[in-house]
């Protein structure tokens, strides 16, 4: 699956990379868990995800040791991949006592059909 975050970054989840659109940047490779993450956030957008939810879909479900400080260091991590291609917004949201949302206008491509998340649209090429 293929995102694209305000237009402005493309994530592409089966090759775990990201970059921002239209400039002469380097993409970025994520590690597993980081692009596992990410990918969560993005498939819900504006939504609150636990932290309990999180690391359930990230990391037990993957057979690894779920615990809150990877949680913590890939959200941190993340956040600083979008500073890096130049976001200055808060895109990764920390919600206290309940989790992280992203903040984003987020479409996604599977091969030629496009989703809307955000206005759960479809729109076909």
């Amino acid at each position: 699956m293929e995102y694209f975050i305000n237009q402005k970054f493309h994530f592409d989840g089966i090759n775990e990379t990201i970059k921002p659109i239209g400039r002469d940047t380097p993409l970025i490779k994520l590690s597993k868990p980081s692009s596992r993450l990410l990918e969560e956030l993005l498939t819900q957008p504006g939504i609150t995800l636990s932290r309990e939810e999180l690391l359930q879909t990230v990391w037990e479900n993957h057979g690894l040791t779920p615990s809150t400080s990877n949680l913590s260091n890939h959200i941190s991590f993340l956040r600083k991949v979008f500073s890096q291609l130049g976001e200055h917004e808060r895109t990764i949201i920390t919600v206290p006592k309940e989790g992280f949302k992203i903040e984003a206008n987020v479409t996604c491509k599977e091969s030629e059909h496009t989703h809307d998340i955000k206005n759960n649209e479809d729109k076909t090429k």
